[in-house]
């Protein structure tokens, strides 16, 4: 089904076999197909998949994004559903909404699973700063006019550097917000599910989230970045007996 919501077309997938409802939030280009298989293995809850846009069959954005504005699409979804009260499932970027969503709308979210979770400053290496130092010196080179703007096209990944202008401002703007801050806000009951060879979202991230949130558990398996995928029986049955 469809949504439009402050103009976006938001794409949702709905799969109603009982009564509880959690939301599922894929991570960075993802869609619901990150999430059916484990929805397809869980009875018992109304469960809500959505394409947060740019991605899946949602629309594209009308401006560059941060954190709170995708919190406040989630926020407009889940009136139009009239869900008072949910839990949660997330995946990486997805993890960062939920974050910033239930500290700022506690009294909805009754608990949380996440998974592979970002949303805190990764440790940074000095290969990493003397790049940005290098970045940032070519940068103000080229806006002086003594560099071709095209020398700035060797920063960056492939990934990021295959992006339109908006969505490179909406990725700086997600990966730049540190939501240490928010983890003391969390009331809810959260189980955090980390594979111990994440590259992504490291185990230091896990265990300074667990620190900080007051009701946290972390489960550690052998995986990655998608463990979740990697032990989807697994994690399926923890999420139906924890929600």
């Amino acid at each position: 089904m469809e949504l439009i919501v402050n103009g976006i077309k938001i794409n949702c997938l709905l799969k109603k076999n009982g009564d509880k409802k959690i939301i599922f939030l894929h991570g960075w280009q993802g869609s619901t197909d990150s999430f059916i298989g484990v929805a397809d293995r869980l009875c018992g809850f109304e469960m809500l998949l959505i394409d947060m846009p740019p991605f899946g069959k949602s629309s594209q954005l009308n401006r560059p994004f941060c954190i709170d504005d995708y919190s406040e699409i989630l926020k407009q979804i889940t009136e139009r559903f009239q869900y008072d009260k949910f839990s949660i499932v997330a995946h990486s970027f997805g993890c960062r909404i939920a974050l910033k969503f239930a500290a700022k709308y506690p009294e909805k979210v009754e608990k949380m699973v996440l998974t592979g979770a970002a949303g805190l400053r990764p440790k940074r290496t000095l290969k990493y700063r003397i790049n940005v130092l290098k970045y940032k010196l070519t940068k103000k080179m080229v806006d002086k006019g003594f560099l071709k703007r095209e020398r700035l096209n060797k920063f960056g990944s492939k990934d990021y550097k295959a992006l339109s202008d908006d969505m490179k401002k909406t990725f700086t703007k997600i990966v730049n917000e540190d939501l240490s801050g928010e983890l003391k806000k969390i009331m809810c009951p959260v189980i955090l599910y980390f594979g111990r060879n994440d590259k992504e979202t490291p185990l230091y991230m896990a265990r300074k989230m667990e620190k900080n949130i007051d009701d946290c558990a972390l489960i550690t398996v052998e995986g990655g970045h998608f463990a979740y995928i990697t032990h989807i029986n697994a994690f399926s049955r923890i999420i139906s007996e924890f929600i």
